[in-house]
């Protein structure tokens, strides 16, 4: 029984190649939650859109009363799973009260832009380059400061929890990004030295 918990214990101590392929692997698919980030904003788009045109559906009030809030009265848009810029932008153009030809349009443009822009980002990042790396933290925390908005606004509570929640997960990926950027710098330092 002692020999069996002892074998447990002692681990065989990785191989180079062992150490930097685990942690390449750690970091190329947490380098790319960009990408999935920016078709699940696609996606949450097309999907609010479906369910404005296909479900009887209610308008969701907004949760303060607000000038913006008041000239939407209530939404029948869900925007919850797109960026929280493209939610704000989505609804100040809702609010301007356009046809819901022009308005689909425009506002799938805009989500075609920064879902293109978020697909670059995390390409080039799960490339090794420390630049986009960055440029996607420095960008998901700005979109995370961006829910402040849409809560003035008067946002819909559960959407915004949503979108903080979407926000913490994405952002936990982009940590484990950097960290194991740095870590594969540092699996070459500890094996040039033996």
């Amino acid at each position: 029984m002692k020999n069996v918990a002892k074998n447990k214990k002692e681990k065989k101590p990785l191989t180079y190649a062992e150490a930097h392929n685990k942690a390449f692997w750690a970091f190329h698919k947490s380098s790319r939650i960009m990408i999935w980030a920016g078709v699940l904003n696609v996606a949450g788009l097309i999907i609010g859109i479906v369910q404005r045109f296909t479900e009887a559906l209610s308008p969701v009030l907004f949760s303060t009363d607000t000038y913006l809030s008041s000239r939407l009265g209530g939404s029948f848009y869900n925007f919850s799973l797109c960026f929280s810029t493209d939610s704000f932008i989505f609804r100040l153009l809702e609010a301007l009260k356009w046809t819901d030809a022009g308005f689909i349009s425009l506002i799938i443009g805009i989500a075609i832009l920064f879902t293109a822009g978020a697909v670059a980002l995390g390409v080039f990042a799960s490339q090794g380059k420390k630049w986009a790396l960055v440029a996607e933290i420095i960008f998901y925390i700005l979109d995370m400061a961006m829910i402040v908005p849409c809560y003035l606004i008067g946002e819909a509570t559960i959407y915004l929890w949503i979108m903080i929640g979407l926000h913490v997960v994405i952002l936990g990926f982009l940590g484990v990004a950097i960290y194991q950027y740095y870590n594969l710098f540092t699996i070459e330092k500890i094996y040039k030295k033996d």
